[in-house]
């Protein structure tokens, strides 16, 4: 499993394309899989902590930087929206949207997330009394009722 043979050479063809902030994202999403953004920014920073730079020197990212970056990949077509996920991210349950490179075969579902629906979906609307059934308040053809008028 993992991405096609195809995708990377497709990715090859557009890489001198690409700017140094979007190959970063574009290689991290490729080789951890199916992600979201929170994931994408705690694996760039990992990997940039990583690096034998010294400190002054290394960047840290941030939320803005990853979201922006991953726009730009999808609307260039090298990466596509997978759906919203429910899951346990750091132990508390979050629903995430799930990007993928294209050609990859791996799904968030392999992981243990599950595919969000709806509460629509689930469960049919109450059904609302239709308009023909509630009386009417326009008072321009009866006489206004009279009483004092309170404000509460």
């Amino acid at each position: 499993m993992g991405v096609d043979e195809t995708s990377k050479e497709a990715y090859e063809k557009i890489r001198p394309y690409l700017g140094s902030d979007q190959r970063a994202v574009y290689e991290i999403i490729a080789e951890t899989g199916p992600v979201h953004d929170r994931r994408i920014l705690e694996a760039i920073n990992q990997k940039e902590a990583a690096t034998l730079k010294p400190r002054e020197l290394k960047r840290t990212w941030e939320i803005n930087e990853i979201a922006g970056r991953r726009n730009e990949l999808k609307t260039k077509g090298c990466i596509w929206f997978l759906g919203r996920f429910r899951g346990l991210w750091h132990g508390k349950p979050k629903l995430y949207k799930f990007y993928s490179v294209k050609g990859d075969s791996r799904s968030p579902e392999d992981f243990g997330w599950a595919k969000y629906v709806p509460r629509e979906k689930i469960k049919p609307k109450p059904e609302y009394r239709n308009s023909k059934q509630i009386q009417s308040t326009n008072y321009q053809n009866q006489e206004k009722p009279k009483g004092q008028l309170r404000l509460f």
